[in-house]
């Protein structure tokens, strides 16, 4: 976690979070969980349902809650990975310090 960026060290925190909630948690409880503002928190939610977009993942934004639903498969390991590797397709910077 102390090597991610800002973001996507929240966003790894909300995701797990969420999966270890078994999948549904308040808007306010993570907001206090993460010690982030309600537009931090749509902003972190927003771009990790971007992200998460696939077959096997379902993230759900709803007007006080977020659902994060999973097929039984899939570990929070492979969640890691999957944001992991969205993060650096859109950031080429993370790529390159990344490889260092």
């Amino acid at each position: 976690e102390d090597l991610l960026d800002k973001d996507l060290k929240l966003e790894y925190i909300l995701l797990k979070f969420l999966y270890l909630s078994t999948g549904h948690i308040k808007k306010s409880d993570a907001c206090r969980e993460l010690d982030i503002t309600m537009p931090t928190l749509t902003k972190l939610s927003e771009s990790l349902q971007r992200q998460l977009k696939n077959e096997k993942v379902s993230f759900i934004i709803n007007r006080y809650t977020l659902e994060l639903q999973v097929t039984d498969s899939v570990s929070l390991d492979e969640l890691t990975e999957t944001l992991l590797k969205s993060h650096r397709s859109n950031h080429p910077l993370f790529v390159s310090t990344c490889r260092l």
